[in-house]
This record gives structure tokens, sequence and C-alpha cells, in this order.
């Protein structure tokens, strides 16, 4: 890869990770740390 692609690999890979955040996450912008804890079983 040259060096002119890496800030366009960048931006894909950010645009990647807010992608998935919102559809896996429910649309919520929180941290990856507050995606991976556990929730609680209602009931």
């Amino acid at each position: 890869m040259d060096d002119a692609a890496m800030p366009l690999a960048e931006a894909f890979q950010k645009a990647t990770q807010r992608l998935v955040k919102e559809v896996f996450c429910g649309g919520q912008a929180g941290s990856a740390d507050e995606a991976a804890e556990p929730t609680q079983p209602t009931g």
C-alpha cells in the first residue's frame, strides 16, 4: 500500500467501526468498553 492510501484506509476503518456500533449497539455512540459490558437479565 502506498502512502497516499493511508489516510483513506484510516477513514474507512473509522467509518466501519461507526457503522458496526450503530448496527449492533442500537445506535448508541458509547465507547467500546460500554458496549462490551454484559446486560443484566430482567425478570
